[in-house]
């Protein structure tokens, strides 16, 4: 194609364009001379309708596109014909401008990425991320669900735990009152209230053990359900036994006795009743009786801090050995706080895996400021097998724990 070096050289210092220009390789190729025929002609074609169309017409736009294609095929048609003729430059004049270093072996594995390692690497950082979220929750966000838990706040005991008791499919009426006739015949949970109320009375003087509150919390926790067991369990003692709600916004717990909520504690705190003529007794335990919440009163807490109450509690110590009061959830209602410095004592009823270790702590402060003398907490609705590791599923419920099928009256 070119005869000598000072043609090559000429060839090499002159432009792209001019090169193509003279080249008589690109000049004389048959497939470039056919696109430059059919560009030239389709540049008539937009030039006669340009004369009666705008650039937007549609068929003026085909044709624009068709041209940048045949531009497009030209350039790279053009290169390959230089590509071809700077192969056969290099091999007529036998121009080299490299050095042979080193052989180029084809490679056994790929060089990158390391996928492997990036496997591993995601994988442990997974895994230390999943751990971080365990010990979050498990630092900031713990659940009172067991006796451990309660040895993280100084000086409450932990007085026994109540086993969940599930219900039974078809729909309760009173869940209140199946609670308590299910303790008449499962004799695992009467065991469990027992324990409470032993470790509880245990736990105070016996010159100061008469009068103490029920409470919890947060709503939903059993507390009433609890209060009604433990009334009934001292009540198998022989011992003269009062059930108070003093609930009077939401009372429940004639509910557990199967009982309507009649003239109660509200009557006779605004003078209309006297009290001792307000009681109810409970058919399967003659010497338990219960004092309804009576009338909804929306000045409760005015209510347990008047001067009826003192002479209240003072009365009841006459009549009863043990008077147990039903409160409100105390987390934002100071009702069991008030009728707290009037009692002997206060214990907690929580639901497991419901109540935050720190807001137990926070309540339990204080009380302590109030000086309210806190008894401990009763950890409620408990799965005993998970609880003890499978006692109860290898040694409890299958041997020693029998459910009876007498109902209570």
């Amino acid at each position: 194609i070119l005869r000598d070096k000072q043609s090559l050289d000429r060839l090499r210092a002159m432009t792209d364009e001019a090169r193509t220009a003279v080249l008589p390789t690109l000049t004389q190729d048959p497939i470039l001379n056919k696109l430059k025929q059919d560009l030239l002609a389709i540049e008539n074609q937009i030039a006669e309708l340009s004369l009666r169309y705008t650039e937007e017409h549609p068929e003026i736009k085909a044709l624009r596109l068709k041209a940048d294609l045949i531009n497009k095929e030209m350039t790279r048609q053009t290169d390959r014909l230089l590509m071809a003729l700077k192969a056969a430059l290099q091999g007529e004049f036998n121009v080299q401008n490299s050095t042979l270093v080193e052989t180029a072996n084809p490679p056994g594995a790929p060089s990158g990425p390391d996928r492997t390692r990036i496997i591993l690497v995601i994988t442990m950082a997974m895994f230390c991320a999943m751990i971080l979220v365990v010990l979050f929750l498990h630092y900031f966000h713990r659940m009172v669900s067991e006796a451990g838990d309660l040895k993280e706040i100084p000086d409450l005991a932990f007085l026994g735990y109540v086993p969940n008791i599930e219900l039974p499919r078809q729909k309760v009426a009173n869940e209140h009152f199946f609670l308590v006739n299910e303790m008449q015949n499962n004799s695992q949970l009467s065991d469990a209230i027992h324990d409470v109320r032993n470790n509880m009375l245990f736990s105070m003087p016996k010159d100061r053990n008469k009068i103490v509150i029920c409470a919890s919390v947060l709503p939903n926790e059993g507390k009433s359900s609890v209060a009604a067991m433990l009334a009934i369990s001292m009540a198998h003692l022989g011992e003269k036994v009062l059930v108070v709600d003093a609930d009077m916004r939401n009372p429940t717990v004639h509910e557990s006795f199967g009982k309507e909520n009649g003239p109660g504690l509200s009557n006779y705190l605004i003078g209309k009743e006297a009290w001792r003529d307000l009681l109810v007794p409970v058919d399967f335990a003659p010497t338990l009786k219960l004092l309804t919440a009576g009338s909804k009163a929306p000045n409760s807490t005015a209510l347990l801090s008047s001067t009826p109450l003192l002479k209240l509690l003072q009365e009841m110590k006459e009549d009863f050995d043990h008077i147990i009061f039903d409160v409100p959830p105390l987390l934002h209602i100071p009702d069991a706080f008030i009728l707290g410095e009037n009692v002997d004592g206060m214990f907690f009823v929580v639901r497991a895996g419901q109540l935050d270790i720190k807001v137990l702590r926070q309540i339990k402060d204080k009380a302590d400021t109030l000086k309210v003398n806190l008894i401990g907490a009763i950890i409620n609705r408990v799965n005993l097998n998970s609880v003890f590791k499978g006692y109860y599923k290898a040694y409890g419920t299958d041997k020693y724990y029998v459910t009876k099928k007498t109902p209570a009256k």
